[in-house]
């Protein structure tokens, strides 16, 4: 019994050490960004044909250019920040805005607030899906 004990136990001991010594994933950190502001953080978008990044939290949308990090602006005034939804074809982007229930429309080359819609409770992301479009029909 005490010999059934042992194998047990070194085979689950060699089957923890492998797992710990598991290939890694391929990633690793190449860069570390600071991004200004308080309070918690949210959901970050990446736009890819704009190059930029938007990253809401709290009461503010931090906007860093894709390629330097570099901070480009600060959407503002967005209470609850959680997503952001960029449609470059129009120009637009839009932040929900949990706190005040509301999306915030934004300029996407300006990052100027253009307006706001009442939306469901706490509206926690947003997503763009692109329609076909029905010119050729």
């Amino acid at each position: 019994m005490k010999r059934n004990f042992t194998v047990c136990t070194a085979i689950l001991g060699l089957f923890a050490i492998t797992s710990l010594a598991s290939p890694s994933s391929g990633y690793h950190i190449i860069k570390k960004v600071n991004v200004p502001g308080t309070g918690s953080w949210d959901y970050v978008t990446v736009d890819e044909a704009g190059r930029r990044v938007y990253i809401a939290h709290a009461t503010q949308v931090e906007v860093l250019d894709a390629d330097t990090s570099e901070l480009v602006g600060t959407i503002r005034n967005t209470p609850g920040a959680h997503g952001v939804a960029v449609v470059p074809e129009f120009g637009r982007g839009f932040v929900t805005a949990g706190k005040s229930d509301s999306v915030i429309i934004f300029d996407l080359k300006t990052l100027k607030t253009l307006g706001e819609v009442k939306v469901e409770r706490n509206l926690m992301r947003l997503s763009m899906i692109p329609v076909p479009s029905t010119s050729s029909r």
